[in-house]
């Protein structure tokens, strides 16, 4: 991962013990084992239940879920007028993502994961790259990388070639042109137009909300690690988000990024390629890893809900002909936020533990647009909307992610919270900020 080297399977194991309830109707649970995927007679089923000491897991030792009678009625206090057979479907839907699901999800992120090579002086420098959009009849498509990918002594802006998945033969090159991206973001977008495009089987990539990204999710990575074509690999989500300082990819800026933290194995190619969950949807661009002694498995992506709505920007501005050097620009509110409180809440039915934050702001800046609306430092912010899209603010990140998605003239509608009393805001965005 050229510049920023410096910077699973899980198995969950259900073992379930059979009881026979004569007054449960539909089908047996032989049967709905096989609607989740089981292949066997019902004895081979019967036989894969068994605890690992042979035992029915009564001890609690051997099981996790159980399939029995007191196992029903404890999950009947949390799921009232719920049958038995809705209850087994509940325990086999705990099982871990089978391989197929997996492999599916790869297959699909396959076809939105380009491998970029760049030529620079006295060689050339691998990278990867995600399809966010394109017009497939013109044959034209916008990709998403890494703006260190396209960083060697200077930025390359032509000297670019992607290839497309299956198409990845030394001839297959399609010339890329950049058109924008951020520095301080680590976030550039570069544009092909081919009639290769056209005719693959190459697609945009299906975007997921990666603010609803926890712990323990899955995290499938895609890309060029080492140069050597597009290829996969497959971990978990660490942490659903930090921050991380870096030099940028001119080697001076100490730059500040959001990530999420996974420990998918990344290596050096892998930069700019797409970090997916369980369905194949993007979750982040992969970016960075850490390489210091003793660390293991620690690498990072920038969340999709940064990436692709600041790539969005740049594509937007290119096509409204801003001028280069301003592509990459974000509308601001001029507040600082803090947590005034934070707790981890258990949902027992999605089996996640979210963390949240109340979110206050601490600081108003003058002749800003939020003193202009009326925010007030000790506003507890509640939610937000921007044209058609809302939503709870629950961390600190989430209003300026969000705004992300802002531009000249909308109308930012804020919920917030003050001496005890909801009241909504309504704030005009004036001209973006720069983030270059």
């Amino acid at each position: 991962m050229k510049r920023f080297s410096k910077c699973l399977t899980v198995l969950v194991i259900l073992v379930v013990c059979v009881f026979s309830f004569a007054a449960c109707g539909g089908k047996s649970a032989y049967d709905i084992a096989v609607d989740n995927g089981f292949t066997g007679t019902e004895q081979e089923w019967l036989a894969s239940l068994h605890g690992a000491n042979g035992t029915d897991g009564a001890d609690g030792n051997d099981l996790n879920l159980t399939l029995s009678q007191d196992g029903y009625e404890t999950w009947l206090l949390t799921n009232p007028n719920k049958s038995y057979e809705d209850y087994v479907s509940y325990v086999l839907s705990q099982l871990a993502p089978d391989s197929d699901a997996e492999t599916a999800a790869i297959n699909r992120a396959a076809l939105s994961v380009v491998k970029i090579v760049t030529t620079v002086p006295g060689g050339t420098v691998n990278g990867s790259g995600v399809i966010f959009a394109d017009d497939k009849a013109a044959g034209e498509a916008y990709i998403v990388t890494n703006y260190h990918v396209l960083y060697n002594g200077g930025l390359q802006k032509n000297n670019i070639n992607v290839f497309l998945y299956g198409r990845e033969l030394s001839s297959q090159a399609i010339k890329a042109t950049y058109i924008g991206g951020s520095l301080k973001q680590d976030i550039a977008v570069i544009r092909i137009s081919s009639s290769d495009y056209a005719a693959s089987a190459s697609r945009p990539v299906s975007v997921a909300n990666s603010n609803e990204v926890v712990m323990g999710n899955r995290a499938l990575a895609v890309g060029n690690p080492e140069g050597l074509g597009i290829a996969a690999t497959s971990g978990i989500v660490s942490k659903d988000s930090e921050v991380i300082q870096l030099y940028g990819a001119d080697d001076s800026t100490v730059i500040s990024l959001r990530v999420m933290r996974v420990d998918t194995a990344i290596n050096g190619g892998n930069s700019g390629g797409g970090l997916f969950d369980i369905d194949g949807n993007l979750i982040g661009i992969v970016n960075a890893k850490s390489t210091k002694d003793n660390v293991e498995n620690v690498s990072y992506a920038i969340p999709s809900n940064i990436a692709i709505p600041l790539a969005e920007r740049i594509v937007a501005n290119y096509r409204n002909g801003v001028a280069e050097g301003s592509r990459a620009n974000k509308c601001v509110l001029g507040v600082t936020v803090t947590a005034s409180d934070s707790e981890a809440v258990y949902n027992a039915e999605t089996k996640r533990t979210e963390l949240i934050e109340t979110v206050r702001i601490a600081s108003v800046e003058s002749r800003s647009a939020a003193s202009s609306a009326g925010i007030q430092a000790g506003d507890i912010l509640v939610s937000a909307s921007l044209n058609d899209r809302t939503i709870e603010i629950r961390r600190t990140f989430d209003l300026s992610d969000f705004l992300y998605y802002g531009y000249k003239g909308d109308v930012l509608t804020l919920t917030v919270k003050r001496n005890g009393t909801e009241q909504t805001i309504s704030v005009t965005l004036s001209t973006p900020t720069a983030i270059d």
